[in-house]
């Protein structure tokens, strides 16, 4: 059966979703393993960014949302990085409530470690990406983003009347 309503962009369509597929089966596999001290894809994501912007004062709900994490999902992540000693946690003085993350002198040195490496595995991917032209690279910014909003369920197009109007039939085991 030939899937029309891709059109031209099957191909496109295709390497996008097994991009998030590849990542999905790694993002919690060790990336770093020192024997003492295992990061995954999302806990160096976490560390990257806050080494990242620094100089912002975002607390942990803003970086959730900014990363895509759901505020549990995010929190886990931070306990983790916390008890690995990579990041440190604070909160402002006039308001205990509002936890603010940065990283450790430890998570300083280890991120530096791991980056001197991730330069050498990115390298392909990066030389890709000057091939394009600012204008393309835009473009594809928008492509991925709007998949991610796909995915979070953000497209203002989407009606949840139509999902409730199909009948379903149980599977009798």
């Amino acid at each position: 059966m030939k899937l029309e309503w891709m059109g031209r962009h099957r191909n496109s369509i295709e390497a996008i979703i097994k991009m998030c597929n590849a990542y999905t089966a790694i993002s919690y596999m060790p990336v770093i393993s020192t024997g003492e001290l295992e990061l995954s894809p999302n806990e160096i994501q976490v560390l990257e960014y806050l080494l990242e912007n620094e100089e912002r004062r975002d607390n942990m709900s803003v970086i959730a949302e900014r990363l895509q994490y759901s505020k549990s999902a995010f929190s886990k992540l931070v306990k983790q990085l916390v008890s690995k000693k990579l990041l440190d946690r604070f909160h402002e003085a006039n308001n205990s409530k509002n936890v603010i993350i940065r990283p450790s002198k430890f998570g300083r040195k280890v991120y530096k470690e791991y980056a001197e490496s991730a330069a050498l595995r990115w390298k392909p991917i990066l030389d890709n990406m000057d091939k394009l032209s600012e204008k393309d690279e835009e473009s594809m910014i928008d492509v991925i983003t709007a998949f991610t909003n796909l995915c979070n369920g953000q497209v203002e197009k989407y009606n949840q009347k139509e999902l409730e109007e199909i009948d379903l039939i149980k599977i009798e085991e």
